[in-house]
């Protein structure tokens, strides 16, 4: 991984934390947990922006 933004890091990770806890304490989501997925999914793409600042880039080498 490169130019992965450290602040943007840390953001991405404080507000997926605290947003997918929050999913936990709906009882319609606890209790569906193909909804909760859903709503995860969600959240993470929601989320994503912010880890993408600085133009981040991922290398695969085999």
């Amino acid at each position: 991984m490169d130019n992965v933004d450290g602040q943007a890091w840390h953001q991405f990770s404080q507000q997926y934390s605290a947003q997918s806890q929050a999913l936990l304490a709906k009882p319609e989501l606890a209790q569906n947990p193909e909804l909760y997925q859903q709503a995860l999914t969600e959240t993470l793409f929601n989320a994503l922006p912010i880890l993408l600042k600085g133009n981040p880039s991922v290398t695969i080498s085999r």
